[in-house]
């Protein structure tokens, strides 16, 4: 099957960079951060780059996703695949305030929502340590958004979930979103999706039975809330209690669990085994007898 073009145009100044920019965050983080030799996280301005930004944005500190390289290749990936994964590490909303970029000899500026909430954050601010915990799983979040762009991946799926869901601003959709993505991830059957669905988040993310157990809670209450969304069910007698059940616990909750998972499975080094259904449960399989979840998922992780 021929690979495809990445299509996207890129933002690109004459000097060859491209610019992403992020209002909320910590006022320590100051000065830059090297990501690789074409990526830095910077709080230092560019007077040409901040003359062609909207006159609310040159006001404020920015927190730049600066890329610096060639129009086209994996390069074009990589501001894309930071910021995806500084939402997978950050308690904070990680929604780019837009994006400069260079087409045709002109600047264009593309902007982005200005909310400052998503579904799952507790903070309000990016920190310096969700940025340095980015940049340590940033090599296999791009690698996946690579694989995205060529054919169909468990993961690559679960993550085009995961951000529709992130950035949704209805709560029904982004519950729907981030059970896919979790589903996508963990589950290869057809048959007791539910139990098998909250019994492999509780084995993966607990550590103590009584871990396992809260969040085998959680992922049940999700699993059936989603189930009654999509098949046109009340998700409770009450509407007005269903709306502010769905809106300041469930989505919220689905959010941080669907970040949980695939945060630790980059961190853990994972990425390959979700990749495939048969491997996936090979691992499951063997967490379910298994002393110690640790070792288990160790030895997974030095056979990718």
């Amino acid at each position: 099957m021929p690979k495809r073009q990445f299509a996207t145009p890129i933002a690109l100044d004459r000097a060859g960079k491209a610019c992403q920019f992020f209002g909320n965050f910590e006022a320590k983080i100051d000065g830059s951060i090297k990501i690789d030799d074409q990526l830095a996280l910077t709080t230092q301005t560019d007077p040409e780059i901040d003359a062609h930004l909207p006159q609310e944005l040159q006001r404020i500190p920015l927190l730049r996703v600066v890329y610096e390289g060639q129009l086209g290749g994996p390069g074009v990936h990589k501001i894309y695949a930071f910021s995806r994964a500084l939402r997978l590490t950050s308690a904070a909303p990680v929604l780019a305030a837009g994006t400069l970029f260079l087409e045709d000899g002109t600047f264009h500026f593309h902007p982005r929502d200005n909310r400052e909430w998503s579904w799952g954050p507790t903070k309000q601010a990016i920190t310096l340590e969700d940025c340095q915990a980015a940049a340590r799983i940033f090599a296999e979040t791009l690698r996946i958004a690579e694989l995205e762009m060529d054919a169909y991946n468990r993961l690559t799926n679960a993550h085009r979930f995961f951000d529709n869901a992130y950035e949704q601003s209805n709560a029904d959709m982004a519950i729907v979103g981030f059970t896919t993505a979790l589903e996508g991830m963990l589950l290869n059957s057809e048959q007791e999706l539910s139990f098998r669905f909250c019994l492999r988040i509780a084995q993966f993310l607990g550590s103590t039975p009584k871990q396992m157990q809260e969040i085998f809670a959680i992922a049940k209450d999700l699993y059936t809330c989603r189930s009654k969304i999509v098949h046109g069910a009340p998700v409770r007698k009450d509407s007005e209690l269903a709306a502010t059940y769905v809106v300041d616990q469930v989505a919220p909750s689905a959010g941080r669990l669907a970040q949980d998972v695939l945060r630790k499975v980059y961190e853990l080094g994972l990425s390959r085994v979700f990749e495939s259904g048969e491997r996936v449960d090979r691992l499951f399989t063997e967490l379910l007898f298994a002393d110690d979840h640790e070792s288990v998922i160790r030895s997974h992780a030095s056979d990718s």
